[in-house]
């Protein structure tokens, strides 16, 4: 049986995440895109033969290419997506019986590329507004949406899991409609947002907060006006923090998504205290693009301060839940041996000073980094 396999994931049967441009993939972590649903339908990339080659693999008891990234996790952290994500003893035995058997219980959509900020690590392909400063004609890259509504039409209600992306989420034209065919009384949904707007009359809010279970995961770096509006460019502090009291006002399950980068290492404490006091759970990503920005990456005495930073949380903050203190224990393992990093990307990188006076330049910035994080610019330097 193919479940009882060492390297079975149940993704490729149950799940499909599609992202700004069209690719898709079995799960957020697949490294190999199966298909770009503007050349085929989602019905022709689910049942194609890139996933029938993953399935193949997993009946074998070997590591599909696409599964990389799990395959490295578990090897060094024991544990991965895949070892994490669960199927009912129904949806197993089918996947035994019919290989051909999908039922849609896990929907990753990023809906298009539309996006009012410019944020420092983000690009003209996941962002409108960095296409309007790097001067690309503007153009909503989109899915093809009439697909998805007519997926969810036939399979909404087998959806348990909905992840919500951008582009941002929020200003998605189309997404109502796509909504409408799900039943909120069944379906758990993530939105990942950067709350820059008016929440008190956005469309798209006004429906999901009526909706039962709705987590929402709010992508902010620094808990300080100045390097918030660095990081997350063209947003205002105070109408971002005012947006959160709302949402928490409003009765929401809101959890700060913060990317693990020079921009926060130095700064947890501040930021800790900020998510604790505002009653938000933590749930932290990696930040690998650019590489300038990744501080794992960076000298030893860089870590090593990183690596106090994340101590001094430990000590304060370790008794409480819902702040993702198994993920910063295992940040700190990487800054003490990086080796893992090493192994897996590409190391070189620009001189991350000049990455950032050539960034500051593009989008006109009168604050500079070296300014903001003194301590960072002159290890650097």
């Amino acid at each position: 049986m193919i479940t009882k396999s060492p390297t079975f994931c149940p993704a490729p049967w149950t799940s499909h995440n599609i992202d700004q441009v069209g690719e898709t993939s079995p799960c957020f972590h697949c490294v190999d895109m199966i298909g770009n649903n503007k050349k085929n339908t989602i019905q022709e990339i689910i049942h194609g033969p890139k996933v029938t080659s993953m399935k193949e693999a997993m009946a074998r008891g070997e590591w599909h290419p696409g599964c990389s990234w799990c395959k490295r996790l578990e090897e060094t952290t024991g544990a991965s997506g895949r070892t994490v994500r669960g199927a009912s003893a129904e949806t197993l035995a089918a996947i035994d019986t019919d290989p051909n058997f999908f039922k849609l219980e896990h929907l990753v959509v990023n809906w298009s590329n539309l996006c009012n900020l410019t944020c420092v690590y983000c690009n003209d392909q996941t962002s409108t507004a960095w296409q309007s400063v790097t001067k690309i004609p503007i153009n909503h890259v989109k899915n093809e949406h009439a697909d998805l509504i007519e997926l969810v039409r036939t399979q909404g209600n087998n959806i348990q899991g909905l992840s919500l992306g951008g582009g941002e989420p929020l200003l998605q034209k189309g997404l109502d409609v796509f909504l409408s065919h799900l039943n909120p009384a069944t379906v758990s949904v993530m939105v990942t947002t950067n709350l820059s707007m008016e929440i008190t009359t956005n469309p798209i809010y006004q429906i999901l907060k009526t909706w039962p279970t709705v987590e929402w995961q709010v992508s902010f770096d620094n808990a300080t006006k100045e390097k918030f509006e660095y990081v997350r460019d063209r947003a205002n502090w105070e109408q971002f923090v005012k947006n959160l009291r709302q949402m928490k006002q409003d009765g929401q399950y809101v959890n700060a998504h913060p990317a693990y980068s020079i921009y926060c290492a130095l700064d947890l404490m501040e930021y800790y205290d900020f998510c604790t006091a505002e009653e938000l759970g933590i749930y932290w990503c990696e930040l690998n693009n650019p590489p300038e920005l990744d501080i794992r990456r960076h000298s030893s005495q860089l870590r090593q301060l990183a690596i106090e930073e994340i101590d001094r949380v430990l000590v304060k903050h370790g008794s409480r839940r819902g702040l993702a203190l198994d993920v910063l224990k295992s940040y700190r393992n990487t800054l003490e041996d990086n080796s893992y990093l090493r192994s897996i990307d590409k190391w070189n990188f620009s001189d991350t000073l000049a990455w950032h006076v050539k960034t500051e330049a593009v989008l006109q910035k009168t604050t500079k980094f070296v300014n903001l994080w003194p301590t960072l610019a002159k290890e650097m330097q």
